[in-house]
């Protein structure tokens, strides 16, 4: 350690050093009790765990972490809009064991049903992630996400030739009369 609440790590190469420093990390929080998943976590700690492990992983840039912890986290500005929903407003005072397939589902057809099919795309995603976590730290068999629905394809009308009227209806046909002098 390098003083109170510090720690550094040494290697040969940079991402080694990165390893040695990660693990000092996780074994430091596992000592006091940080960081422990079981089905009683709620939802929110555990979104904060993904935004956590998206900040150590190299492959997700700032961007990324900041549009995760958008959808994730209700804001505290005054002049936000209290009635968005977040997943923290929505499902995050759910306990692991709570979230269920169902209960999920209903999150997201809600979503759907008011409008916001691309939020209830991105909570899918997010949700996903956080359930994944508690898998693997043995909170839940499986992933309740795994069992919701998938979102399904609008039926639009096709845009073409047939969805038209013709323009040959429109015209009047010879000989009638109509507009000739």
């Amino acid at each position: 350690m390098a003083g109170p609440g510090l720690a550094d790590r040494i290697g040969v190469r940079r991402d080694e050093a990165r390893n040695r420093l990660a693990e000092a990390m996780r074994d430091h929080r596992e000592q006091i009790g940080y960081g422990r998943i079981t089905r009683t976590t709620k939802l929110i700690d555990l979104a904060a765990e993904l935004l956590l492990e998206l900040s150590n992983d190299d492959a997700y840039t700032e961007g990324n972490i900041e549009d995760y912890r958008r959808e994730v986290y209700v804001s505290r500005d005054r002049r936000a809009n209290r009635a968005t929903i977040k997943i923290e407003n929505s499902v995050g005072n759910l306990q692991v064991w709570q979230a269920t397939s169902g209960e999920i589902d209903r999150h997201l057809k809600r979503l759907v049903a008011l409008g916001l099919r691309r939020k209830a795309k991105q909570h899918k995603i997010i949700l996903r992630a956080m359930m994944q976590i508690a898998v693997r730290h043995g909170a839940l068999e499986t992933n309740p996400v795994d069992g919701v629905g998938a979102f399904v394809r609008r039926r639009n009308p096709a845009r073409g030739q047939g969805t038209r009227p013709h323009r040959a209806a429109a015209v009047p046909s010879p000989g009638t009369g109509v507009g000739t002098r």
